[in-house]
């Protein structure tokens, strides 16, 4: 089901739409399933649960061993769409930061995978912040996903 999204300019009340733009190279997700992500992400706040589960049903999807040098991809693919939810973004989020800790494409050692966008201060008591951790499954063991967004302010 497509989501449209239309939004006014209150002074002169006029419905102006506004389209967002989705150029990914991905063969990951379908271009349909795609767009929808991103416009609920770009559009609603709370969206750290969303994210999270997106990212680890995707990593769930690839637990095969074939499906190892994939995981590549993936990770390259999660820092570009962080980058375009930053610059695309109507619900003011100043920042975003994945973590994925497992072991990434089948290494014998886990690691930490840490991508990040914008601000992000951990620091401060009265920055809004939105925070998930959600673990996948796959043949390597548990990865755990965490997803911070931050809304400032």
């Amino acid at each position: 089901m497509p989501l449209r999204v239309s939004f006014f300019n209150l002074t002169k009340r006029i419905p102006k739409k506004k389209e967002i733009s989705t150029h990914f190279n991905t063969s990951l997700f379908s271009a349909l399933e795609l767009d929808f992500y991103l416009k609920a992400l770009l559009t609603v706040k709370g969206g750290a649960f969303f994210l999270a589960g997106i990212l680890s049903t995707k990593l769930y999807m690839m637990r095969s061993r074939i499906d190892r040098k994939s995981q590549n991809r993936f990770l390259v693919f999660i820092k570009s769409l962080l980058n375009h939810i930053l610059t695309h973004n109507l619900i003011n989020i100043k920042g975003l930061r994945v973590s994925i800790k497992g072991r990434i494409n089948g290494a014998p050692r886990s690691k930490v995978w840490v991508a990040s966008e914008g601000k992000m201060s951990l620091q401060c008591i009265d920055t809004k912040i939105d925070y998930y951790y959600l673990p996948s499954q796959t043949v390597y063991g548990t990865f755990g996903v965490k997803v911070w967004i931050n809304y400032g302010k």
